[in-house]
């Protein structure tokens, strides 16, 4: 249910299956008329005709159903971005718990970042100073 959700949730997705699937009916439609004019029509000519227009509509039919499964099976998977987007805003609430220990892990993440610049660092000047590195 959450997928479904995701999918309605302010995305241009719906008003663009909807679209499509307006359009397929109305090609859907279209050849269904031109199927009845192919058995009613009283000269081969004719007949021949919509046969030819039946057939291009029912194409059109059949390639705006193939992207609208398409674009419903893209809007359906979960996002596959699971980056953890936040921004500190001044004035704002205290942070909650949870964000508070998102936080200390990063500040955790880059005082380990910090160490290892350091000690690369330390080597790089040891490597100088032994006449090793340019």
């Amino acid at each position: 249910m959450s997928s479904l959700n995701l999918l309605l949730s302010g995305t241009i997705l719906p008003w663009l299956l909807g679209l499509l699937l307006v359009f397929a009916t109305l090609a859907l439609l279209l050849s269904i008329k031109l199927w009845r004019a192919t058995k009613r029509s009283p000269y081969f000519f004719m007949r021949q005709q919509a046969a030819k227009k039946m057939q291009s509509y029912l194409t059109v039919f059949a390639v705006l159903m193939l992207m609208a499964a398409g674009i419903g099976t893209y809007g359906w998977r979960s996002p596959s971005d699971t980056t953890i987007r936040m921004a500190l805003i001044t004035r704002a609430k205290p942070a909650t718990a949870e964000i508070q220990e998102m936080m200390g892990g990063i500040r955790l993440s880059m005082g380990r970042v910090k160490c290892a610049l350091l000690s690369l660092n330390a080597m790089k000047q040891g490597l100088k100073e032994a006449g090793r590195l340019g």
